[in-house]
């Protein structure tokens, strides 16, 4: 019999992916890919779950594109590894275009993923995600991997640099939506200047 994750995913291969984390709604895939695990990051228009203050509340590709945007990535035409870079994919519905579910690539190259409330995950491919559940890849974005911040999914906001280079310290690091200046969280128990939702 599969699993509750095969059942739902059936191009993920059972040698193609584990399990790393136990069930939780803290967080979903979106604030798992932005590298936060304290909060459940949505951009609904009634303002329920947390988003970065001052990014677009839109549920849409584009919206998506420039809160990534304010967290220092960019669009990018692969999504191999290259070292120097995080990356991140967004699936979306293939009928609608809606947003349904992002990644984060780690340092070994492999993928992870919050799959809505269930488990995190690693996963070999961004296919093995693919299906009626989230829909297909439409978009990788990148971002210079910041020294001193770990990938290996530890509960960080890592932000990113706007024209930065990736030797900075991560205390020197800083970014910008058009109407405000963020700066990182270090840690969990620490804040950026913006909150983290309620």
């Amino acid at each position: 019999m599969a699993s509750y994750t095969e059942a739902c995913f059936p191009n993920l291969k059972p040698n193609e992916y584990q399990i790393i984390s136990d069930r939780t709604i803290e967080y979903n895939c979106v604030a798992w890919a932005a590298g936060n695990s304290d909060h459940w990051w949505w951009p609904d228009n009634q303002s329920i779950y947390y988003w970065p203050e001052g990014a677009p509340r839109l549920e849409t590709v584009n919206g998506f594109v420039e809160t990534f945007r304010g967290l220092g990535y960019e669009p990018c035409d692969s999504d191999q590894y290259e070292p120097g870079f995080e990356k991140v994919a967004l699936y979306a519905d293939e009928a609608t275009g809606a947003p349904k579910h992002m990644a984060r690539q780690v340092e070994s190259g492999i993928w992870t993923s919050k799959l809505g409330p269930q488990h995190d995950i690693e996963h070999r491919t961004l296919s093995g995600l693919e299906g009626d559940e989230y829909g297909k890849v439409v978009l990788i974005m990148r971002r210079p991997h910041i020294q001193g911040v770990s990938q290996n999914g530890s509960s960080l906001l890592r932000v990113g640099t706007t024209g930065g280079s990736a030797s900075q310290s991560v205390s020197d690091l800083s970014l910008s939506y058009p109407s405000r200046r963020y700066y990182t969280a270090t840690g969990r128990t620490s804040r950026p200047a913006y909150g983290l939702g309620p």
